[in-house]
């Protein structure tokens, strides 16, 4: 295989840069140097040599405009992007290529990291190493893997180096960190050393490398190389395979060994506190033996109040969420304190996740009380009582305010229904207290009905909410699917995993607009447990076969979901919560035997 690797590598050092485009940071002014402006404009003329598109400050003055000129005038797309506030400072005469105008620096940094395969610093002051910093820190915390690089003219970067190196010394910075950055004298020397750490190849290139070994072994050889190392989006390079080669058994085979796989995605991971980092591991073996193509990006809560959110999670934490568009999230424990917001609160807020999605179904082979509990809560998220507008009126007298809007009352009701359509549900109940809160309730019902009018093929019935919690101990089995405002949900979710064994059973997966969805374990952190190796990762798993099913990953979701039954139903690996003696480690052993 590694005779196959080389191959590979070998043949496709003669193309163009891996890169499609590079972010380069650099001074809006000259510097004292000439070599400062050689190099800018050198590196520009590297990028169009190697086909590759410039993302920068936007300035056209400096060794901005240097680079910026000198890649346009090469005939290669220039993006430029600046916050309005710096339109008048930094740009002076026509502006060169596109320039896209954002709000802040933070927008700034957010929207040339999105269109950049990799980034270059070149000599700059206190903005070039703001955003020089902040990058390698996002590559630190996994937020991207995107290799980084100082054009280090005349050893203008000696001293940062040095300090770098100093930093892993004293044991703030890991020694596999450092490696996050490499240096060069000259724009040649430092795109060979971007290219040897961005050894993946895209499908493309792949493909076009494969054309070309005519050998059927080496063929074979190198496919199977490419498929182990995941250097390709596999199902989509399996199609074109079995249509462009020979259809001999061995390469179709190949290609059908391609087409069981799927492009790796990424996926943003809170392990969460307490027992949360232990549960996120079994989660991580077990989705590594069902042969999930997922990469984690990782995320703890800091130990700091973050200003830009008001609470303990990151504003990077929340933009990996966005980026990715998908996440799983273990159990927050919100720091007890004033001047924050809840962990989970953020989340929602933040991320605008209108809709909590909550599946209650009784588990084959585990007894509780009913036995035929199916039924699905979709909870209003984001208004309601938990707005958190609360104030003291006078002493000893405080008000609360509850707000139901009808954009989120339509929202909300819309993805009900439209959830009960596509997954064969035959019945939406809306759980009110209209009869008493006949303006919020009321303009809530209202918005349902609409709604409803869209779905003839689904019933509709509405349902006070005292009544609700009366008939679904009585008999959980009248109900399908229940959409409510956030508290009602709140309440009448936990009352139904109650109903098939408690929280620790229990999925949840919380969606939002623009396709985000962010599954999660909705019990505590339970620290008295926490580090024992008790806990059980039952919740977390079915989150995340939800999140599975939620990016078209059915055929592992349901593998995995088998396979929790499978091994809840035996009986023989049970956590204490479920009855059993075994580990943590134990029971995802005995899921992952099951796969």
């Amino acid at each position: 295989m590694e005779d196959a690797g080389e191959k590979i590598r070998e043949m496709t050092k003669e193309h163009s840069s891996r890169f499609k485009s590079i972010c380069v940071f650099c001074g809006s002014s000259n510097g004292k140097k000439v070599s400062y402006q050689d190099a800018a404009i050198d590196l520009g003329k590297e990028l169009v040599a190697k086909n590759v598109d410039l993302v920068y400050g936007g300035g056209s003055i400096g060794l901005m405009g240097l680079i910026s000129q000198a890649v346009h005038d090469g005939g290669r797309h220039v993006i430029g992007v600046i916050p309005k506030l710096l339109m008048l400072q930094e740009i002076t005469g026509e502006t060169i290529g596109e320039v896209r105008e954002v709000a802040d620096m933070h927008q700034r940094k957010a929207e040339m990291a999105k269109n950049s395969d990799a980034f270059i610093a070149l000599p700059g002051g206190y903005g070039t190493l703001e955003e020089l910093l902040e990058v390698i820190t996002w590559a630190q915390l996994g937020i991207h893997d995107k290799p980084v690089g100082l054009l280090n003219v005349d050893g203008y970067y000696n001293a940062l180096l040095s300090f770098i190196d100093k930093a892993v010394e004293e044991g703030f910075i890991l020694p596999a960190a450092r490696h996050i950055i490499v240096s060069a004298p000259t724009a040649k020397e430092l795109f060979e050393k971007l290219e040897t750490l961005r050894s993946v190849l895209t499908e493309e290139e792949t493909f076009t490398v494969l054309q070309n070994i005519s050998d059927s072994n080496s063929f074979v050889a190198a496919s199977l190389w490419c498929f182990e190392e995941m250097t390709m989006a596999a199902a989509t390079f399996a199609k074109r395979l079995i249509g462009s080669r020979s259809t001999s058994t061995t390469a179709t085979s190949v290609a059908r060994a391609f087409c069981s796989s799927t492009t790796p995605i990424t996926a943003t991971m809170f392990p969460g506190d307490g027992i949360g980092p232990e549960i996120a591991e079994s989660v991580k073996q077990v989705f590594t033996t069902a042969g999930v193509p997922i990469n984690w990006e990782e995320h703890y809560v800091s130990t700091e109040i973050d200003p830009r959110t008001q609470s303990f999670l990151t504003w990077e934490s929340l933009e990996s969420v966005r980026r990715n568009k998908v996440g799983l999230k273990g159990p927050m424990a919100t720091p007890i304190g004033k001047g924050h917001r809840s962990l989970n609160l953020t989340l929602r807020k933040e991320l605008n996740l209108y809709a909590n999605v909550r599946p209650c179904y009784s588990l084959p082979g585990y007894k509780t009380r009913y036995d035929d509990v199916n039924l699905i809560t979709i909870r209003e998220n984001t208004e309601g009582e938990y707005s958190g507008l609360e104030h003291q009126v006078v002493r000893g007298v405080v008000e609360s305010l509850k707000i139901i809007t009808r954009q989120a009352s339509l929202r909300v009701a819309e993805y009900a229904f439209h959830y009960a359509k596509t997954h064969g549900r035959e019945r939406v109940s809306a759980i009110h207290k209209a009869n008493i809160m006949q303006k919020t309730d009321g303009l809530f019902l209202k918005c349902c009905r609409e709604v409803a009018e869209k779905y003839p093929e689904i019933t509709y019935e509405e349902v006070v909410i005292d009544n609700c919690c009366m008939m679904l101990v009585k008999n959980p089995a009248l109900f399908d699917v229940l959409v409510m405002p956030n508290l009602y949900g709140d309440i009448i979710s936990d009352l139904c995993a109650g109903l098939v064994g408690g929280l620790g059973l229990t999925p949840s997966c919380n969606i939002g607009e623009d396709g985000v969805a962010l599954a999660e374990a909705v019990h505590g952190s339970a620290p008295d447990i926490a580090g024992k190796n008790l806990a059980n990762p039952t919740a977390l798993l079915l989150s995340g076969v939800m999140m599975l099913r939620h990016l078209k990953l059915n055929e592992q979701a349901e593998q995995i979901h088998s396979a929790i039954i499978n091994t809840i139903a035996e009986g023989k690996y049970r956590t204490a919560d479920l009855g059993g003696s075994s580990t943590t480690t134990d029971f995802t052993k005995a899921i992952c035997d099951h796969l």
